[in-house]
């Protein structure tokens, strides 16, 4: 079996439309359609892991907000006591909701 691959958008999904195919009238053909990977899913999943494995090496001694801080470049909470602060120490303090503005809905 002879493959051919093709990279398109989808704009509408209830119909996929394939022109300029390199086979013949009547020629039986197998479709398969593979979604590409979101790229943030990945990141995401990649933050988690870290996340998970930062605070299992300090399960026995819990780092303090301040102690995160002092070694972040960014601090991202929703205490509101933060709110009228924009840095501590050399780490920039910054909403859930800008984090989520500036990282998650960022278009590809």
């Amino acid at each position: 079996m002879n493959a051919y691959k093709k990279y398109i958008t989808i704009e509408d999904p209830k119909q996929l439309i394939l022109s300029d195919l390199p086979f013949q009238p009547g020629q039986r053909v197998e479709i398969i359609i593979l979604a590409e990977d979101n790229p943030r899913t990945h990141a995401v999943e990649r933050l988690q892991t870290l996340l998970k494995q930062t605070q299992a090496l300090h399960a026995d001694n819990p780092m303090t907000e301040a102690e995160i801080a002092a070694d972040a470049n960014f601090l991202i909470t929703g205490d509101r006591d933060f709110s009228d602060v924009q840095t501590l120490g050399n780490t920039t303090i910054i909403s859930v909701s800008l984090f989520k503005r500036l990282v998650c809905d960022v278009q590809e």
